[in-house]
């Protein structure tokens, strides 16, 4: 089954996405985001992506991008908000979130990435499916610190 608009806006979805087929991104949309058109076309693909990397180990240490951090009323506030980008990196993604502007941000990274050829052959076919076009929905700048050569 297909996602459509009602889906998507009333979905924060957690989409992931490879970097050059070496690392792997994870994309939280707060119900506006941009979802490639591959994600929308299968719900089926989308939950078996999403329950293989929310059930996987987590074993990194992270990294937060302090930069790209919305401003918070308290520290619990930012707690709360950074849990779900940092149990993510925990696994070895890279955590965006939607930002204004239409892109996403970089907001947790791990020290110990995920490499996209440790990932089940059904896994990285379907992940490898979504574009990758960062300059549309990423800010580039975030891209250049993933260092893809070194893995």
């Amino acid at each position: 089954m297909e996602m459509d608009e009602e889906f998507l806006e009333l979905n924060d979805l957690d989409w992931f996405a490879s970097c050059q087929k070496k690392v792997v991104l994870h994309f939280a949309t707060a119900g506006r985001g941009f979802v490639p058109e591959v994600i929308r076309r299968s719900i089926e693909d989308y939950e078996e992506i999403y329950d293989y990397f929310f059930s996987g180990a987590a074993d990194s240490d992270v990294e937060i991008v302090e930069s790209n951090l919305p401003s918070f009323i308290s520290g619990v506030e930012r707690d709360r908000y950074l849990k779900s980008f940092c149990d993510v990196a925990r696994k070895g993604i890279y955590s965006y979130d939607f930002s204004h502007g239409n892109k996403y941000k970089l907001i947790a990274k791990p020290v110990t990435p995920l490499v996209f050829s440790k990932l089940s052959e059904r896994i990285r076919n379907i992940i490898s499916k979504a574009p990758f076009s960062p300059t549309i929905f990423i800010d580039i700048y975030d891209l250049q610190k993933i260092d893809v050569d070194n893995l």
